[in-house]
């Protein structure tokens, strides 16, 4: 369903100004961290309908684009992991966000910013993400008859700008990507997909769209997640 449309407001970081947009009337803050890179534009639409939902229960939902991604005119590659806990952090201060929702990559920067709950669909370590976009890249250069390995490719996206599915990133910040782990910042909820081995505080039914070479939506698991941040808010609000 579309019929609460996104709006569109901007935040200020410390290397200029980018675009937020916001669904809902004028209920609690909820700050959606979406998840990196290529993950963003495949979830993107999931992301969007469940802010609707939230939407339509009372809430006012923001999603801010990280710099360097989506429409933002900075430079990915002048870039470092500080630049973007820092925008985390001002998206949440100049909505108000209570709130923090995240998917995927987007847990590890939900430690910056301050609210009261944190819910996070599928979290992954930052190691675990280098790993996939090193994956990436060596099926683009094998494709190219590349022979490289995957320590091989590593190495080189640790001390030279990386390429991998259109994006130039600065060694600093895939170092500091590798690095970076999620917070146990309660309270805490932890989602994940009922296929997925790894321990949460629930599981829902669903595909991992993250990971379809396409962006695709599945509206079942939009009003899952949606149904479960809600009662969680609502679980926390209530003692």
């Amino acid at each position: 369903m579309s019929d609460l449309p996104a709006a569109w407001r901007s935040y200020e970081w410390r290397g200029g100004r980018e675009r937020i947009a916001e669904i809902g009337a004028n209920g609690p803050v909820i700050l959606f961290l979406a998840p990196f890179f290529e993950e963003a534009n495949r979830t993107r639409h999931l992301l969007i309908e469940t802010m609707r939902a939230l939407g339509r229960q009372g809430y006012r939902c923001v999603l801010p684009d990280m710099p360097g991604t989506l429409e933002s005119l900075t430079p990915l590659d002048s870039l470092d992991w500080h630049d973007w806990t820092g925008a985390a952090a001002a998206a949440a201060a100049v909505t108000g966000a209570a709130h923090a929702v995240s998917f995927r990559g987007g847990a590890l920067l939900d430690g910056a910013v301050d609210v009261e709950t944190r819910w996070r669909m599928a979290p992954a370590e930052g190691s675990a993400l280098l790993r996939d976009l090193v994956r990436i890249r060596l099926a683009a250069d094998r494709e190219d008859g590349g022979a490289a390995t995957a320590a091989e490719v590593e190495a080189q996206a640790l001390s030279a700008p990386f390429e991998v599915a259109g994006y130039r990133i600065a060694p600093g910040f895939i170092r500091a990507l590798k690095a970076a782990t999620t917070t146990d910042s309660a309270p805490l909820r932890v989602a994940r997909l009922s296929t997925d081995a790894q321990p949460a505080d629930i599981k829902l039914p669903g595909q991992p769209l993250w990971r379809r070479s396409e962006p695709e939506h599945d509206p079942v698991l939009s009003e899952s997640i949606a149904a479960d941040i809600a009662d969680w808010i609502k679980t926390c609000a209530n003692g």
